[in-house]
């Protein structure tokens, strides 16, 4: 079995609207990287 490309899996992610609890969780720790 391959394993998927993380960019596919973010993809699919956003098309069910996960990305926006992903945003959620980890914006302050983006945001402090940045």
């Amino acid at each position: 079995m391959s394993m998927k490309q993380a960019t596919d899996v973010f993809n699919d992610w956003a098309h069910r609207g996960k990305d926006e609890g992903m945003e959620h969780g980890h914006g302050p720790a983006v945001r402090e990287m940045l």
